[in-house]
């Protein structure tokens, strides 16, 4: 838990999926002058189901709204595929966080 809360979960907007219990969330944040994508998580019952693609459009949504011009995501790597499908574009080196390989991705709004 210590790994998923930090200093930018106050300032975030937290989106959260459901069918019609909770399956899915993503949050929006700023981070100096980038906004990031971050915490996507879905539960695995509902993997596959298209609730990852709908928090994406959601956020696509909401930065569309506030004039956001694009967000960077530190994507895991066994799902860049699914990112760049999305729009995605990988961004510098495979680097480690919390043990898992991840990649830097931006989607231009």
């Amino acid at each position: 838990a210590e790994l998923e809360m930090d200093e930018f979960d106050a300032q975030a907007w937290h989106l959260l999926g459901s069918d019609p219990v909770p399956v899915g969330t993503l949050r929006i944040f700023q981070e100096g002058d980038q906004w990031l994508l971050g915490r996507m998580a879905i539960l695995k019952p509902y993997r596959n189901k298209g609730y990852g693609k709908q928090l994406i459009w959601e956020a696509y949504a909401k930065g569309q709204a506030l004039g956001i011009p694009s967000f960077l995501i530190h994507a895991q790597t066994q799902a860049s595929d699914f990112y760049r499908k999305l729009g995605f574009i990988p961004q510098g080196p495979i680097f480690m966080e919390a043990g898992i390989p991840h990649r830097m991705m931006l989607l231009v709004l």
